[in-house]
């Protein structure tokens, strides 16, 4: 049995650790407002994890530990994070551009009508649609299962895949486990697609969201990015533009190879319409000055050849981004996080827009 003062410190300690609870969930709700990210499940007609509409479809992702940056998300019908609904080809009265992507194309990390998406809807005015398909984490690999989804419902006239530099060494299911998403094996000297594995959603961890307190120290203090990078400083790794670069260099020959065959099929399983790539510029090296010695930038020259070996068109950000920063010096990303910030967006944006139009698939 419990001592008469071991009650009397119970009797104190829980009233008051459910007081301090409740007074920081009104904290990080409304004066540090935690982020906020929408609920995600499995839909099996078509293996893909999507955004559940029937939940929570608006909200506030914000960045660091005092929600320095925010960007308002809104999950349309169709359960993609996009400041308008969709409707399928067979009721759509404009020609379609859709932009295909990861994370930077889902950019919880800016308000939704300020995306690469929203912004190029505005620049082709009345004449086109823009749809974004974008999924946090998802490779080359993942595109490619994407762009089969968006034909089947939507068709577009041009597809755009958006590329940034941990989109290549993660196709590889034996580098990188993402079961997921559709990866590539390689058997008897042919790749292979690997088998999609249903994603099951941790109720705990479902529950623990509800949380401001937690979502704070999750997502906002990056507890599980911090102890990766202890890690990482521990292996002395180089990590740059999202990717281990010494490992991506170790395994350059089968990132060339898996990368060549994927954009083959991307573009033999889409030769009615228009299959244009975009691909990120080296931002830091671009800020450091080092964009003549970047050790990541041989991806972007890779891709180039697969593209002009299968006719796809390609524009690289490169310029564009380097030109802007060294006239205006103002970065593409925030300190806070490594994606677009709405300068990233719009820049890339007006370039998609100005290289479709040089490229005849445009008009203005």
């Amino acid at each position: 049995m419990l001592k008469p003062i071991h009650k009397n410190i119970l009797f104190v300690l829980i009233p008051t650790i459910a007081v301090c609870f409740f007074i920081a969930e009104l904290f990080f709700r409304y004066v540090i407002p935690a982020c906020e990210i929408p609920d995600v499940y499995f839909e099996h007609d078509n293996l893909m994890i999507r955004f559940d509409t029937r939940t929570k479809i608006k909200g506030t992702f914000t960045v660091g530990k005092f929600a320095q940056q925010q960007g308002e998300w809104r999950i349309n019908n169709y359960g993609w994070n996009s400041d308008v609904n969709y409707v399928p080809y067979q009721v759509r009265s404009k020609p379609l551009i859709a932009i295909i992507g990861d994370s930077y194309i889902e950019s919880f990390q800016v308000d939704v009508d300020k995306n690469i998406a929203a912004v190029l809807r505005k620049l082709v005015g009345e004449e086109y649609e823009v749809y974004s398909f974008g999924t946090s984490g998802a490779p080359l690999s993942q595109y490619l299962h994407l762009s089969r989804y968006v034909n089947q419902y939507f068709r577009p006239d041009i597809t755009v895949f958006n590329m940034v530099y941990n989109d290549f060494g993660e196709n590889l299911r034996e580098k990188y486990n993402k079961p997921h998403y559709l990866q590539m094996s390689k058997i008897v000297g042919q790749y292979v697609e690997t088998q999609i594995n249903p994603y099951k959603p941790n109720r705990l961890k479902q529950f623990a969201k509800k949380s401001a307190l937690i979502r704070y120290i999750w997502l906002n203090l990056r507890v599980s990015t911090r102890l990766t990078k202890i890690k990482r400083d521990i292996e002395i790794k180089i990590y740059k533009a999202n990717i281990d670069v010494l490992k991506a260099i170790s395994n350059k020959e089968e990132i060339i190879d898996v990368t060549s065959h994927l954009v083959e099929i991307i573009k033999k399983e889409n030769l009615e319409k228009e299959v244009f790539f975009l691909m990120d510029a080296p931002r830091q090296d671009i800020y450091h000055g080092t964009i003549d010695s970047s050790n990541v930038k041989w991806m972007n020259d890779m891709l180039l050849d697969a593209f002009i070996r299968n006719d796809c068109h390609y524009t690289d950000l490169t310029v564009p981004f380097l030109e802007k920063y060294r006239t205006d010096s103002l970065r593409f990303n925030s300190i806070y996080d490594r994606h677009w910030n709405e300068l990233g967006h719009k820049t890339a944006a007006i370039t998609l827009y100005n290289s479709l139009v040089k490229e005849g698939l445009l008009y203005k």
